[in-house]
């Protein structure tokens, strides 16, 4: 496939109705801060372009979790690929319903028409075109999404009154924030949570997610790959802002009359579609770009989703099942903790910023404002044993994750049984000194590579290139070359191949004269 158009699927894949519609609502309650999570997209693209990609790209994998059973073995292969399928369908389930519900609520869009509508489109066009399809109607859905979200900002900026009133309005009420640094991970947003720990939530996302490496193997060339995975996280950096500051002019149209809080909304997720009505309703055309811009963002997540997880069940289910379950033990365990989340949520200090319904037509303003100002004042107050542990920001749970099971599996497999670096096949490791740190010495590289002697793998592979090479020439050429054999030094054995063979033979009148032997 070309490069441009995969970047944008790619782009498309992930963006989905939750953030087209979340985001915005995020910066209406919470401010700003969140504009430093397209750092780390840029961030995790660029780590995933120069370690992970090339790899994958070299190693040709169908479901990228194949790689998970050379490395260690068949079980670990099989417990990821179910905890990917598992996520998906979940996922999906959400984009499906979530923006289905908002729009039902705001628009009267009927919930289950939207639902089914999408499903039955995604499905259709995922199996009859295959990647193709997905892949052009994704750029399709990117322009739409691109376009809605343009028109929403500039009628939204006119109905406001131009940028400069916009940011005055949403200063004053405490929305434009790029400050907070604090160190407590329980602090939703701040700078280090959303350019460390959003760079490993979306590195899990670029290096390693079956949707984008499907799509960045698809690609002709490797430096082709490389720039898709840039343009794909600048790109949906880009979008991204375009939702920041549509939850910027929300608050700036509502700042003085919260319609959450005066309860014509029932969720503040819904804030986004019913901005659009109330004050884009009387516009011709701009609902209706507003929600295809939504639905794109559904077909677009949906239809990749179907993709990859078809390969990954396929791959990795189909051909071989999993003979060993979780234990009693971790299944319990997992269970407490999604329990006790759930439990506590309602019970954590919330970081939202205060809402206004000073201007608000209607005679319950001060009775609402009072019971609002209680409610979270009791909320404060009530603490439960486990409620600093539940209270850490969702994007530090992938640092987390990344660090427990490095300390776990280095210190379990230290016990067991270690393995010699002669044990490990070198084309399932990234050398990490090469690709990250070129401009140490050669002393300390070598080092990083924890003793796995991958310059003779990488001159062997230049030598098999070559002689793919060699032989594509010969074959071009219409001639046979003789079998050779040839001895590989790793292994000690000779094997045969048609190559084309050429001598450099040195005399005294024609020094480094090539001659061919047919």
């Amino acid at each position: 496939m070309a490069m441009f158009p995969t970047a944008l699927s790619s782009m498309v894949s992930f963006l989905s109705a939750i953030t087209l519609i979340g985001t915005p609502s995020e910066i209406y309650i919470s401010g700003t801060m969140y504009t430093y999570i397209a750092i780390s997209w840029i961030l995790s693209a660029m780590i995933a372009a120069h370690v992970f990609m090339p790899k994958f790209r070299e190693m040709k994998f169908t479901s990228a979790y194949e790689y998970l059973e050379k490395r260690f073995d068949r079980t670990v292969r099989m417990c990821v690929s179910l905890s990917f399928s598992s996520m998906m369908l979940i996922y999906m389930a959400i984009v499906l319903y979530a923006p289905a519900l908002a729009l039902s609520q705001t628009t009267g869009l009927n919930i289950w028409l939207s639902v089914v509508s999408i499903g039955v489109i995604c499905t259709f066009y995922s199996s009859v075109g295959g990647m193709k399809a997905i892949i052009w109607t994704d750029v399709l859905q990117a322009v739409v999404i691109v376009i809605g979200l343009l028109a929403v900002i500039v009628q939204g900026l006119i109905t406001v009154g131009g940028f400069k009133q916009t940011f005055s309005i949403a200063s004053q009420g405490g929305r434009i924030q790029f400050d907070s640094i604090s160190f407590d991970p329980r602090t939703r947003f701040t700078v280090w949570s959303l350019v460390i720990g959003g760079c490993f939530n979306s590195l899990s996302t670029y290096g390693f997610n079956q949707t984008q490496i499907q799509r960045y193997i698809a690609i002709r060339s490797t430096r082709g790959a490389k720039q898709a995975l840039l343009i794909d996280a600048i790109g949906g950096s880009f979008i991204v802002l375009l939702t920041i500051l549509i939850g910027v002019i929300m608050y700036a149209y509502y700042a003085d009359c919260d319609p959450y809080t005066n309860k014509q909304i029932e969720h503040i997720d819904q804030i986004l579609p019913y901005f659009v009505m109330e004050v884009l309703g009387d516009k011709k055309g701009i609902p209706g770009i507003f929600l295809a811009c939504v639905f794109s963002g559904s077909l677009s997540t949906i239809s990749s989703g179907l993709n990859s997880l078809a390969a990954v069940i396929i791959e990795d289910f189909y051909k071989g099942l999993m003979g060993r379950q979780l234990s009693d033990e971790r299944q319990a365990l997992q269970l407490w903790m999604f329990l006790g989340a759930q439990i506590t949520q309602n019970q954590m200090e919330s970081d939202s910023l205060p809402l206004s319904i000073a201007n608000c037509s209607g005679t319950m303003n001060s009775t609402l404002m009072n019971w609002t100002t209680t409610t979270m004042v009791s909320t404060f107050l009530k603490r439960d044993l486990f409620i600093d542990l539940y209270s850490v920001s969702y994007l530090w749970y992938s640092p987390i994750a990344v660090g427990t099971v490095v300390l776990v599996g280095v210190t379990v497999s230290y016990l067991t049984h270690p393995l010699q670096s002669h044990e490990i096949d070198p084309k399932l490791i990234v050398p990490v000194g090469d690709v990250c740190c070129c401009f140490l010495p050669k002393r300390w590289r070598e080092w990083l590579q924890c003793g796995i002697d991958y310059e003779t793998y990488r001159k062997r592979q230049n030598d098999n290139n070559e002689l793919e090479m060699v032989t594509n020439d010969t074959q071009r050429s219409g001639r046979e070359s003789p079998i050779v054999p040839l001895l590989d030094t790793n292994s000690n054995l000779f094997v045969t191949g048609r190559i084309k063979l050429q001598a450099k033979l040195m005399s005294p009148t024609r020094p480094n004269k090539n001659r061919n032997f047919d």
